[in-house]
């Protein structure tokens, strides 16, 4: 396969995940500075992915890179996965898949 082929294979694959969970957006003018009408934000503590690594594996949520023993919301991270994260506070336990939030209470 040509690397050209390859590319676009990937490109489209990676449209296709990112229509599935939600990562695609809509089209914005490039020449309207700030916030537009009807732009879509993303939900502040979403678990954005996981960066896997059997020894350090890292947890992105709301633009951080967390780690597990990190705390976010009042959550600590227990337990990171290739899909999800365990948070706990207390004797509470939730996991959390990729695309999920993490609760507020």
């Amino acid at each position: 396969m040509s690397r050209r082929i390859v590319g676009v294979a990937s490109s489209l694959l990676f449209m296709c995940v990112a229509t599935r969970w939600g990562w695609a957006q809509e089209a914005r003018d490039p020449f309207m500075f700030g916030a537009q009408e009807g732009a879509q934000t993303q939900a502040a503590n979403v678990l954005a992915g996981v960066l896997w690594d059997e020894a350090h594996p890292l947890a992105m949520v709301a633009g951080r890179e967390l780690t597990i023993g990190d705390t976010i919301a009042g959550w600590t991270i227990a337990v990171i996965r290739p899909d999800a994260i365990v948070i706990e506070r207390g004797r509470r336990r939730e996991t959390v898949p990729t695309g999920g939030a993490i609760p507020s209470e």
